[in-house]
């Protein structure tokens, strides 16, 4: 695939400059002559002239160049004061270099390595500018990774498990509980490789490194392997989660007691089936308001994503909590529907849902249910309420 050569990680921009920042403990001089500096050369050393580089001489030296050919193995470079050199492709970035051509003609600043084998050329690098940058990056992105700070990433990586995203060199990961408010399988759901995301930084863990893209990460973190410059590993446990607005916040402008809404089967148990009513919320639709052997046909709609259309029977916002009922025939969602008001006194029609020993179960409602002890169901003493009061049976208490 070819590089885009103005990605900052793939190739640069033709005519642009990428004047770094001296690293930690570098020294920076400038020559007299060429008005460029020497990094790292010991106090009273001279500074580097026309004749090229002293042999034995730990300096570098920044220079101004223009990429004029094309070689096998890297590229032929003309000075901005006259000189000739070479850059390998190994040198022109911190990566891999996918396409030569496209440094053709650019203008970029160098640091001189030594001189060349064949006459005065000199052995140029680009890389070891990007290098001392990409330190001084590291060096301000790790002030801000710190526990409950916002950062911008780019997902890199989806795993069963969770995301990992590169923070700016740094990797972190986001664990599958913390990537949506959704209750998801895996993140390809929701996210995709490439991707801008905002984070919450969640804990860091032991010491820092940048990232090499071979490291693993476990569960709650990123961990660098080898290669650390500070000789330790670092996991930085991240949540896209809490960098979204909570769902729950606004439930009460979404949701309300006795509305009709669609929701999605996201699971089954033996207790009742989950459906997904809003983005990142779910409620519960109790076995007790499904009829007997609903469940199962449930359950195996919920292995195609189905739908179905409940009623809102209570919100508790505090307990983040949603009940729900099947929804009578004939309602689409947006229908409200008017609860039986109960009342001592009131007279109540409702359908025998189960009779147990010493009561029948009467639905008078969804998500209203009474029971009549048989003391009270106004019959003949030994009467079989089983046989008498089958179930949906309608009567009047």
């Amino acid at each position: 695939m070819a590089e885009d050569p103005q990605s900052p990680e793939s190739g640069p921009e033709a005519g642009s400059s990428t004047q770094g920042s001296p690293g930690t403990g570098d020294e920076v001089r400038n020559s007299p002559k060429t008005g460029s500096s020497t990094e790292g050369a010991p106090p009273g050393d001279a500074v580097l002239g026309d004749a090229g580089v002293r042999p034995g001489k730990k300096r570098i030296e920044t220079v101004r160049g223009r990429v004029q050919g094309l070689l096998k193995s890297g590229f032929e470079v003309v000075l901005e004061d006259g000189r000739a050199g070479i850059c390998s492709l190994s040198q022109m970035e911190l990566g891999r270099v996918q396409a030569p051509s496209a440094y053709l003609h650019g203008d970029f600043d160098f640091v001189i390595a030594g001189q060349a084998e064949e006459g005065q050329l000199l052995k140029l690098s680009r890389r070891r500018i990007l290098e001392r940058e990409a330190r001084a990056q590291r060096a301000s992105l790790l002030e801000r990774i710190v526990p409950k700070a916002r950062l911008r990433a780019r997902v890199v990586r989806l795993a069963d498990f969770g995301v990992f995203v590169d923070l700016g060199g740094i990797e972190g990961m986001v664990h599958l509980s913390e990537v949506s408010h959704r209750r998801i399988g895996h993140p390809v759901e929701v996210l995709e490789v490439g991707e801008e995301v905002e984070v919450v930084v969640l804990r860091v863990d032991g010491q820092s490194r940048e990232r090499s893209g071979r490291g693993r990460g476990g569960k709650g973190g990123s961990r660098a392997g080898k290669g650390s410059s500070r000789g330790g590993s670092r996991r930085v446990s991240l949540s896209i989660k809490q960098a979204q607005d909570d769902p729950w916040k606004s439930i009460s402008e979404r949701l309300s007691a006795w509305q009709v809404v669609a929701g999605k089967v996201v699971r089954v148990t033996e207790f009742g089936a989950f459906l997904e009513v809003a983005p990142g919320i779910e409620g519960l639709l109790h076995a007790s308001e499904v009829p007997a052997g609903a469940l199962e046909k449930i359950e195996e709609a919920s292995r195609g994503g189905a739908m179905m259309t409940v009623l809102v029977l209570h919100v508790d916002k505090a307990r983040q909590r949603v009940s729900l009922a099947a929804a009578p025939g004939g309602l689409q969602p947006g229908d409200r529907i008017e609860p039986v008001l109960l009342r001592e006194g009131k007279s109540v029609t409702g359908k025998v849902e189960s009779v147990e020993p010493g009561a029948v179960t009467l639905r008078l409602g969804p998500g209203q249910i009474g029971v009549i002890p048989d003391n009270e169901m106004a019959t003949e003493r030994g009467t079989d309420h089983r046989a008498e009061f089958p179930p949906g049976t309608e009567i009047e208490a």
